[in-house]
């Protein structure tokens, strides 16, 4: 066999065609893609960037061919080689989208060439490849996870509220499919919340608002009264919790803790609010922000990809507004059952159970509150906490609470 035809079928297997140039970490804009090179990279003579030359000096830099390898093995994480797909073609088409080495490193793969001769010649490496997404008649993750809460918002509310999780019929309608029946979405949420590491500690010494309305002539300065109401109390829906089910919703600030009542007042109203201090660590679900997108080419952190895909939506309905028009009590199920099931089913990933979520405020822009699993016992007076204690009254205050009626419904 010639040296040309070993050279060829050697260059076949590997999937690109070789070339005796150097990249430096400087040339690329991938976080990632800039930390392989620089623990791998050289700084000599002989390893000095092709591609920038001069004007780098002293960047780390590597082979050409140790680059692609590394980024076509990202880019196999996240696409399939259409030869490895059955792709049916009809018509001069494809039967699903295929993107050719200029398309995906042009914009799906979003790494960022800083150099055009760089790009020109990983493109040109690669130019007999094609890709597609990896099993192409198949959702992906994170579409079976918005589908997954779509069916799971639509069954709990109009179809099956308490007994959902035991459907065997259920699951056998969805057997076979890569959707997710909604008797196991909840894991399936709480598998994305554990990869996506959404976890904060409100530390011991944070200090919380919380109001209580009331009648004008009416007076209350004990945690009892400012606290979680008694089940007994607990008359209305709200947004994580069912009437009757007791828990301490809590806001950072004054302002943001009067807002938040406001919102669902009909008439003008009397408020006292209470100061709480935490005194233990409490675990919270953080539904505040999401952490930044990864590359393809960590392989570490690329895994959450397909949760943070799907969290980004599913926390804008988490968060959405509730026109109260008589049918809030049904519009905040999906959110109570999610928040009972971080309650008393979720661990964070070290095995500690949940004591509340963190979220955006819907009535103070940039403002964040919690509800916490406390119940009546969990707050408690200066001086008289027990093992239960979770919070302790420091002061109160007593005012008229502003009042703006609505021209239409109230949201809260």
């Amino acid at each position: 066999m010639g040296r040309a035809k070993e050279y060829a079928m050697a260059e076949s297997a590997q999937g690109f065609s070789s070339r005796k140039t150097h990249v430096c970490s400087n040339c690329i804009e991938d976080y990632a893609l800039r930390a392989y090179i620089n623990s791998l990279g050289q700084v000599n003579s002989d390893f000095r960037c092709s591609y920038c030359e001069q004007d780098r000096q002293g960047a780390n830099a590597i082979a050409f061919d140790d680059f692609v390898r590394h980024v076509l093995d990202g880019v196999a994480w996240a696409w399939s080689d259409v030869n490895s797909e059955a792709l049916s073609w009809r018509e001069g088409e494809w039967s699903t989208t295929v993107w050719d080495a200029y398309d995906l490193f042009d914009d799906e793969s979003q790494i960022g060439f800083c150099n055009d001769g760089l790009l020109d010649d990983v493109r040109d490496s690669l130019v007999d490849r094609q890709w597609c997404q990896k099993n192409p008649y198949e959702l992906t993750v994170h579409q079976a996870l918005i589908v997954g809460w779509e069916e799971f918002t639509r069954v709990i509310k109009h179809e099956s509220r308490y007994v959902f999780l035991r459907r065997e019929d259920d699951r056998a309608r969805w057997r076979g499919t890569e959707e997710i029946p909604p008797a196991d979405f909840l894991d399936a949420l709480g598998h994305a919340i554990d990869r996506c590491q959404l976890y904060t500690t409100l530390a011991a010494g944070a200090e919380l608002c919380r109001i209580r309305t009331h009648k004008p002539n009416e007076k209350f300065d004990k945690a009892r009264d400012i606290g979680s109401p008694p089940p007994e109390y607990a008359k209305t829906a709200n947004r994580m919790t069912a009437a009757g089910i007791s828990a301490f919703y809590g806001a950072f600030a004054r302002e943001t803790a009067v807002l938040e009542t406001a919102s669902g007042l009909v008439e003008s109203a009397w408020g006292t609010l209470g100061r709480f201090r935490v005194i233990r660590d409490l675990r919270l679900v953080d539904f505040t922000k999401l952490p930044d997108t990864p590359s393809i080419f960590d392989a570490e952190r690329r895994g959450m990809l397909p949760g943070l895909r799907f969290l980004s939506g599913f926390l804008t309905d988490f968060t959405a507004p509730i026109v109260k028009d008589g049918r809030e009590h049904i519009e905040y199920v999906p959110t109570q059952v999610v928040a009972e099931y971080l309650r008393f089913i979720h661990h964070d990933g070290d095995g500690r159970p949940i004591d509340g979520i963190l979220y955006k405020s819907a009535r103070h822009d940039g403002a964040h509150a919690c509800v916490l699993f406390v119940g009546p016992e969990g707050a408690c007076d200066s001086g008289e906490e027990t093992p239960d204690s979770a919070l302790v009254l420091l002061s109160s205050e007593t005012f008229e609470l502003p009042f703006d009626p609505p021209k239409d419904s109230a949201v809260t």
